[in-house]
Order: structure tokens, then C-alpha cells, then sequence
């Protein structure tokens, strides 16, 4: 079985049909192609545009009425599913598109990618990314499939996926169970020359719970370092979770910012502005620390804006908002953010509330000098 195939067997498993379209030649509406899930993904050779349905179906719903003439429609190629013909799904997936994300007016393929890895190094790695010729399109897919059985689960995964979206910073209008995306193996005619709709990652086995993705949602929105500082620095610092839907949030609390910095060699400055780290290439250049300027810190977060710091991202815009969550990711774990979550778990787990903030990350760091002194357990 090829990638393509396998791709939409995962996304349409349990169900019976998807469909393939292409907008029609000078119309606003697009003409359908339906398939029976299993057999094969091609599109017919005339077709300048291919999309795909990113969720399967039951049955093709032959009940819609026609705009025009009021009645049911009866031909296949002229129906589209909706969203209440959706019943099951197998993955939450968002859009990037590159002209949207203020990469400026000239941007290279790669400036572009940066930049919505960049978006994606807070949240659990896509399952499957695919690079649409104008952006990036991404897919989460799921341990089980996500039965839509009932009013309450539709509003339940309707709003997990709106807060996906919203967290994740993609193309709002691209979160609708009934979306159709670009097909991998086709082409975007859209530019010249035409570019290839091609996988740029493809991890079947990754895989996610319901569960599992809702431990990022909190407040409403999606919990990801960059907009927990923001909510932080707005209603002032919560009280530390210890549910797992909060460990970001509590890891950011018990690890203050600026000390996170300092351990890390930057220097902080009074007027709310910081240096990078030395590095080799600073050696003959006498350069006062003390005075120079990287990046703006605001208690909670801080934002890169010299491409020689360590946490700047290039295509992120003005600047690389990061927190402490954030450098934990970045330094300790290499950008895995999988793994760093599950040390800011374990370090977050149980938390006494008679430890000062910074005194966990003391403990960890020094545990072989000072565990013989210490007066309360470590964490499991």
C-alpha cells in the first residue's frame, strides 16, 4: 500500500465512501468524484485541481436540495457532503497558509516551514503534514475512531477542534468536519511553475487519545506556552494545576522566567530588555553584555529578536515569543516537545506548596550534592 493510501485508510477508516473534488471550470462550486473507501485514490487525468474529503461517510446523501431548482439532488457528482452527513472522524488537522502568517512580502519555502514549526513546537507533533504548494496542512490522527453518535459528542469535538485551530494560530476557517483539503500526489496549478502537493512528514504510528490532545485545551483555548504567558500577564499568575491539562501552565509558574535565562547565560537588563548567550563568533568583538540588546522580557515571557539567540526562529515574525515551558523544549530536549512534556509532568507532579518556585529546579539539577539534605520527597 502506498503513503496516499494508507494516509486516507487511516482518516477514513469505518466508514464506506469519501469523495474527491475539483472546483468547476469558471464556477464558484466544485464537482465530486465519490469512491468507496479501499479502492483507488487517482483522479481523473482531466481534473486541474484535486481535493479530497478529510472525513469518510456512511452513505452519499442523495437528500440535499439544489439551490436553483428546489429539488433533491440525485446525481452523485453534483453533492458535497455537509456537516451533519459526518458521523464519525479520525483526526483533529489544521491549515497554514504561508500567505497569512506575515512572512513578508518575498519568503522562501524554507523561511515558511520555519516559521509554522515554529507554531507546532508547542503542541504534540502532526501524525501527518502535507505541503499543499501554499502552505502547510497537518494531521492529528487519533487512537480511535471519534463516533459523532450524538448532539453532545458533535458539540464536544466541534469545540476541541475550534480551540485546536485557535491555539495553533492556523487558518481559522479551516476546522468544519465536512473540509476538503489538497491531495497528496497532485499538484497545485495555482503557481508557476506548478507545485507538488507532497507529504513533508508521515508518522502513522503516532497516534493520539481524545483525551490525551484535550490535555492541551484550557480556558478555551489551547494550552500552549506562548498563549498560557499571554493569559498569565493579563489576569496575573493562576494557581499552580496539578491536573495534566495544566501542566504547562504550572511548569511556567514553578520555573520563573528570568531564572530560566540567567542558568542559561543571558543577561537581563532593568529596562525590560535582554542579551543572548555568548558564543563563539562574539570572541574579538568586545561586546558589553551589560548594554546590548536580543530580545524583550516582560516577567513571563520574552521575545527573540536577534537571529544569533538560541530561542529566535526565523519566519516567526517581529519576534520569537518563548517562556520557560518553551526553553525546556529547546535546550534540554532538542525541540521534542513530547518528551519535555513528560519531565514538566513529572517535575509538577504532587508539588508541595512549601517550596519556593525555584527550589524544585534547584533540586533536580543538584540532586546528587544536596539530596542528602533535603527535608521532603522528590517527585515520582
Amino acid at each position: 500500500m502506498d503513503e496516499v493510501s494508507e494516509f486516507l485508510s487511516l482518516l477514513h477508516r469505518g466508514s464506506k465512501w469519501w469523495y474527491l473534488a475539483t472546483p468547476a471550470p469558471g464556477a464558484n462550486y466544485f464537482t465530486m468524484d465519490w469512491r468507496m473507501c479501499g479502492r483507488d485514490h487517482r483522479p481523473p487525468i482531466s481534473w486541474t485541481a484535486s481535493y479530497f474529503s478529510v472525513n469518510g461517510l456512511d452513505a452519499i446523501p442523495m437528500n440535499h436540495i439544489g439551490k436553483q431548482s428546489g429539488k433533491p439532488i440525485k446525481i452523485p457528482r453534483c453533492i458535497r457532503a455537509r456537516e451533519d452527513d459526518i458521523t464519525k472522524t479520525n483526526c483533529l488537522f489544521a491549515e497554514f497558509d504561508f500567505k497569512s502568517m506575515n512572512l513578508g512580502a518575498e519568503f522562501s519555502r524554507q523561511t515558511a516551514l520555519d516559521a509554522v514549526a515554529l507554531r507546532l513546537s508547542e503542541h504534540p507533533a502532526p501524525s501527518v503534514q502535507v505541503f499543499s504548494g501554499g502552505g502547510v496542512h497537518c494531521y492529528w490522527l487519533l487512537d480511535d475512531t471519534f463516533l459523532l453518535s450524538s448532539e453532545e459528542a458533535r458539540n464536544t469535538f466541534n469545540r476541541l477542534e475550534r480551540m485546536w485551530v485557535a491555539g495553533l494560530g492556523s487558518d481559522p476557517a479551516v476546522k468544519d468536519l465536512a473540509r476538503v483539503l489538497r491531495l497528496p500526489g497532485t499538484k497545485n496549478l495555482k503557481y508557476s511553475p506548478a507545485r507538488n502537493v507532497e507529504f513533508l512528514s508521515f508518522n502513522p504510528d503516532q497516534t493520539y487519545s481524545i483525551d490525551e490532545l484535550t490535555t492541551h485545551c484550557n480556558d478555551g483555548m489551547p494550552l500552549t506556552p506562548a498563549l498560557e504567558a499571554a493569559r498569565m500577564h493579563r489576569t496575573g499568575a493562576p494557581e499552580i494545576p496539578t491536573d495534566a491539562g495544566g501542566v504547562i501552565g504550572a511548569y511556567n509558574k514553578l520555573y520563573p522566567l528570568d531564572q530560566e535565562m540567567i542558568d542559561r547565560g543571558y543577561t537581563i537588563h532593568d529596562n525590560g530588555k535582554y542579551c543572548r548567550p555568548p558564543i563563539p563568533d562574539d570572541v574579538g568583538r568586545n561586546l558589553d553584555y551589560t548594554t546590548k540588546v536580543s530580545g524583550w522580557f516582560d516577567g513571563d515571557r520574552a521575545g527573540a529578536l536577534s537571529s544569533s539567540d538560541p530561542m529566535f526562529v526565523p519566519g516567526a515574525g517581529i519576534s520569537t515569543v518563548f517562556t520557560s515551558f518553551s526553553m525546556l523544549v529547546k535546550f534540554e530536549h532538542s525541540g521534542d516537545f513530547a518528551a519535555a512534556l513528560l519531565e514538566a509532568r513529572r517535575l509538577t507532579k504532587n508539588v508541595a506548596k512549601d517550596w519556593t518556585p525555584y527550589q524544585l529546579r534547584r533540586t533536580e539539577r543538584e540532586l546528587n550534592e544536596e539530596v542528602t539534605s533535603l527535608q521532603f520527597p522528590l517527585p515520582e
